[in-house]
């Protein structure tokens, strides 16, 4: 797989979506390749996860947005020349981590560990104290305190896999 995804990392509500259309919108302008985007997958899980009205996320809904990040990214790294996400692999893993599934969490790094590395060209990294647009949109969670572990979670994860993040756009 070609390294060819430019991902946004965050909690959720730190404008990752509106910097994605940006982004492609940009590239579409600027270069002459195929620029595919690829949109929030939780949204999307036909299992229970944290919302405004579910405060406990399922092992199967973070395992559906684990596995369907991967095979998003995959499946567009194929198709286009360049890729823009609202997520990586490691915000799946923060998330899961900071929703108390720990043991879920470290299976899901060891596959991270090596997928990864060779996944993404680019992560810009969006964080609350920065960016908090956090909106009660009735699907968002709006616990501040669980949006910054989320945030220290994935800090500490790209940290540990010697993932260079970006801040800004």
């Amino acid at each position: 797989m070609e390294r060819k995804i430019v991902a946004f990392s965050g909690a959720h509500g730190t404008g990752k979506t509106t910097a994605v259309y940006r982004m492609a919108a940009n590239l579409k302008l600027e270069q002459t390749g195929s620029v595919g985007v690829i949109l929030e997958t939780a949204r999307i899980c036909p299992f229970p996860v944290l919302s405004a009205t579910c405060d406990k996320p399922s092992q199967d809904a973070q395992m559906w947005i684990f596995t369907r990040q991967i095979q998003e990214e995959m499946q567009a790294s194929r198709i286009y020349d360049v890729v823009v996400s609202d997520r990586t692999v490691l915000d799946s893993i923060a998330y899961t981590a900071a929703a108390g599934m720990n043991d879920l969490a470290y299976a899901m790094r060891e596959v991270a560990r090596h997928y990864a590395p060779i996944a993404y060209q680019s992560v810009y990294f969006r964080s609350l104290v920065d960016c908090d647009y956090c909106v009660n949109d009735g699907f968002r969670n709006q616990d501040v305190e669980f949006r910054r572990d989320v945030e220290w979670a994935l800090l500490d994860l790209y940290d540990e896999m010697g993932i260079e993040v970006k801040h800004g756009y």
